[in-house]
C-alpha cells in the first residue's frame, strides 16, 4: 500500500503496472486527506485501460501537463482526456513514445503528425488542418 495526496504516483503506476502485473495481485493507493480519502487498486484502473492505453498513460500525461511540464492554454486533463478518447489513434503514439522516451523522432514523421493532429483536435475538433502552425494561424484569425 502506497499513500500519496498527489495523483501523479497514480498515474506512474498505472502507467508501468504492466512490468509488474504477473508478479503481484494488486497495488493500493491511499489517496487524499480527511474525508476525501480513497482507496485505488491500481490494477482495476490498468483493466479498466487496457494494457496499450494504460502504457500510453505516462506520455499522455506528461503531454498534456503535469507537475514538470506545461498545460496547453485553456485546455486542461478533462478536455485532453475527451480528445483521446475520440481520436484512440493517438494511443499507439503515446504508448511508443513512454515506452521508448527518447525515441528519436523526425520533424515529418508517424509521430508527429499524429501529435500535432491531437493538438489541433484538442482546439478544433472539426478542424482537416495537419499541422499547428496553420491551426495557430486559424484561430488568430
Amino acid at each position: 500500500m502506497q499513500k500519496t495526496v498527489d495523483s501523479d504516483v497514480s498515474v506512474i503506476l498505472v502507467g508501468l503496472f504492466f512490468k509488474i502485473a504477473a508478479q503481484v495481485d494488486d497495488v493500493w493507493v491511499e489517496y487524499g486527506a480527511g474525508k476525501y480519502m480513497q482507496y485505488i487498486s491500481i490494477r482495476s484502473m490498468f483493466n479498466q485501460l487496457g494494457e496499450s492505453r494504460a502504457k500510453a498513460l505516462l506520455f499522455f500525461h506528461a503531454f498534456t501537463g503535469s507537475d514538470t511540464t506545461s498545460a496547453f492554454c485553456y485546455k486542461g486533463k478533462k478536455t485532453a482526456w475527451n480528445t483521446w478518447k475520440a481520436f484512440d489513434e493517438a494511443t499507439e503514439t503515446f504508448a511508443n513514445l513512454a515506452v521508448i522516451p527518447f525515441l528519436s523522432i523526425e520533424d515529418d514523421s508517424k509521430e508527429v503528425e499524429t501529435l500535432e493532429r491531437f493538438v489541433i483536435y484538442k482546439y478544433i475538433k472539426s478542424s482537416p488542418l495537419l499541422e499547428v502552425d496553420d491551426a495557430r494561424k486559424e484561430i488568430f484569425c
